[in-house]
């Protein structure tokens, strides 16, 4: 499966980098921001897309829509510091299927793809 983690945050990406890998169950992109991200979306097959909630260049709701459009079937799922939020309201109604509170588990992160799995 196919994850790419979009994060401005080098200390988030490097956690889930080494979860991920730890796991052996992902192959793992990453992306400091969203322009990286639709690039990285264009020419790689990703099937989980993991977004901070709050981005420097674009809306993580910006973002999100565009990355459907590129993959209709995209699994998009928010990262925030914050329980909920506006933030959390807007990338959800672009199509998001969860927003997990940072820092994320690789259980939590494993449970919501099986549930949204279809």
């Amino acid at each position: 499966m196919n994850l790419l983690v979009v994060d401005d945050s080098s200390y988030i990406r490097e956690n889930l980098k080494a979860l991920t890998k730890a796991s052996n169950e992902f192959n793992y992109f990453e992306a400091s921001n969203g322009e990286t991200a639709l690039n990285i979306l264009k020419t790689e097959s990703i099937d989980i897309l993991l977004v901070d909630t709050v981005l420097v260049d674009m809306s993580a709701s910006e973002l999100t829509k565009k990355a459907l459009l590129v993959k209709a079937n995209l699994k998009v799922f928010g990262l925030s510091t914050q329980d909920k939020g506006l933030t959390h309201t807007k990338i959800l109604s672009s199509g998001a299927l969860k927003v997990f509170k940072k820092p994320i588990t690789l259980s939590l992160l494993k449970n919501a793809i099986q549930e949204y799995d279809s």
